[in-house]
């Protein structure tokens, strides 16, 4: 019964290939290549065993790495794990005979092991494959300064405006951040079109609607066209009500996505903290978690990225949350501003790139040493000093602005009042 589960199981996620055998104690060997797919294929991805490294919120290593395997579930049996690279005939084993009830393990990488990305796989004792996340371990030289990231947010997978997919246009998106050799995405929210998703059927000519578990599959099948490291948080879009309840979709998203409504990593100098948003903002107990996943920061520049301050609580708590940096989206507005002595910087649509501004559908944000961060082309201090320069610098310019307007319409009401 426990072997036809398994196969009913790989079957469903697309990553069955019969004939599997060990063919050393370091690699497994594969009778056709490994997960060999056509892109946008209904793949079925959702979280079978593995937490974490997840597809959403991979690993980042160096080469010599400990990989910190979660799982949503002890396998109880004795299971492998191993890296791969889609399209290859073999894996690299990275641990055998791990069995028990634990969910936690830390898992050294091979030595010798090439920079590169690779899938992360959790295979039984008997070597049938019963879990893999797509892209989810990064090995990389170093974590050196300068570090470049592209920001992107509000894709809003698979929605059909104006005669196109917005896949069409966030694929070009993205060919462009592959060619630029970014360290890193982060995606700010509303990835995908959760409500309403408008696909034009050409016998009907009417937009049917996509399953969220199908549209969920199409946003997994992007990411996994591109072999870098991509960093993704919820928004209002993702978490749409195309259930009765808004719990019932959010638990959908997480039985795909990383189930963690907070995500945390580092590279050298810079601590990265993103958390999950709905257009109901967050509670003062989330904004408390939020805070105590920022002190973990240990005196590195704190960068937190979300898909918006709905109800403003990041905004009022900048100076205790301590953070250099806020990366968001949902305005689809391009805006760089100083709030408190942190920076904001707010992403437009990444579908429509260009349309409005000369965003070309993705910021470059580039880390040249923990006291400047290059915005697009443009400089910014982090330093508490120059920040708080800025900031007093942009309200006198605020407060002069009122003040000019405020006369100029006294002058305009007196002028008015005279001519009657």
């Amino acid at each position: 019964m426990l072997k036809q589960f398994f196969i009913i199981v790989l079957l469903l996620i697309g990553y069955i290939s019969p004939q599997i055998v060990i063919s050393s104690p370091s690699k497994i060997s594969f009778d056709k290549p490994y997960r060999e797919t056509t892109s946008f294929d209904f793949v079925n991805h959702k979280n079978n065993y593995i937490k974490s490294p997840h597809a959403t919120f991979p690993a980042i290593l160096l080469q010599d790495g400990i990989i910190h395997l979660q799982l949503l579930k002890p396998v109880g049996e004795l299971f492998t794990v191993a890296i791969g690279k889609k399209g290859e005939k073999t894996l690299t084993v990275v641990a055998e005979d791990l069995s028990g009830e634990g969910v936690d393990f830390e898992l050294s990488l091979p030595l010798g092991l090439p920079i590169g990305t690779y899938d992360l796989v959790l295979l039984t004792g008997n070597t049938q494959i019963v879990d893999a996340q797509a892209h989810s371990v990064h090995i990389v030289e170093a974590k050196d300064l300068p570090l470049t990231i592209a920001h992107v947010s509000d894709t809003h997978l698979p929605m059909f405006i104006e005669g196109k997919s917005t896949l069409e246009n966030v694929t070009k998106v993205f060919q462009k951040i592959e060619s630029t050799g970014v360290d890193f995405v982060i995606i700010t929210g509303d990835f995908l079109e959760g409500g309403v998703t408008y696909f034009t059927n050409e016998t009907t000519g009417k937009p049917p609607k996509y399953t969220f578990e199908q549209v969920i599959n199409i946003g997994l099948d992007f990411l996994d066209m591109w072999n870098f490291p991509i960093f993704l948080v919820s928004g209002n879009h993702d978490w749409m009500n195309l259930y009765p309840t808004r719990k019932h979709s959010s638990n959908i998203w997480k039985q795909y996505m990383y189930p963690e409504n907070i995500i945390d990593f580092e590279w050298n100098e810079f601590y990265f903290v993103g958390y999950n948003s709905n257009i109901t903002g967050i509670d003062y107990g989330y904004l408390n978690q939020i805070s105590e996943r920022l002190q973990n920061g240990h005196g590195k520049r704190k960068i937190l990225f979300a898909h918006y301050d709905y109800d403003q609580k990041i905004r009022n708590n900048v100076v205790s949350l301590n953070i250099s940096l806020f990366l968001y989206g949902h305005d689809h507005v391009s805006k760089v501003e100083y709030v408190g002595n942190s920076l904001w910087v707010e992403m437009y649509n990444s579908f429509e790139p260009g349309k409005y501004d000369p965003l070309n559908g993705f910021r470059t944000i580039v880390f040249e040493s923990p006291d400047k961060i290059l915005v697009d082309g443009i400089h910014y201090e982090t330093t508490k000093e120059k920040q708080e320069t800025v900031s007093e610098t942009t309200s006198q310019k605020t407060y002069l602005e009122y003040l000019l307007v405020g006369v100029w319409i006294m002058v305009i009401y007196r002028k008015k009042k005279n001519e009657f």
